[in-house]
């Protein structure tokens, strides 16, 4: 994604402030919009495309708050939203009821049947 921003803008997602971002989206406005000057400032458009469609809808959910064209804040989400671990999620939940069988609860079916309730209640 990062490669394919700095082929069609020549711009590097990475390096961008929100600063420098919100300063080309509004340059585009005061001069109307004509095509050299999107072409120049239009990058930001361009860019936030090519980062949000390259989005998994779950992703895009987590970080629909942030403002339109602030790259710099749209990444930095993006990595949070990736690495936070919330105690909702079902992996730990599915270890733990997956890793239940009979041998661990002495083979007995109704010791085996409170184990996974209790798994499924914690």
């Amino acid at each position: 994604m990062t490669d394919e921003c700095w082929a069609k803008t020549g711009r590097d997602i990475l390096a961008v402030t929100d600063t420098a971002c919100v300063a080309a989206v509004h340059q585009i406005h005061r001069d109307e919009a004509k095509a050299e000057d999107f072409a120049k400032h239009g990058w930001v458009t361009t860019c936030w495309h090519i980062i949000t469609k390259s989005l998994h809808d779950e992703i895009l959910m987590k970080i629909a708050h942030v403002e339109r064209g602030h790259i710099e804040s749209l990444l930095n989400e993006i990595a949070a939203a990736l690495t936070v671990y919330t105690q909702d999620e079902v992996g730990p939940l599915r270890l733990e009821v997956y890793g239940a069988t009979m041998e661990k609860c002495g083979s007995d079916l109704q010791a085996f049947i409170a184990y996974i309730n209790c798994a499924s209640a914690s």
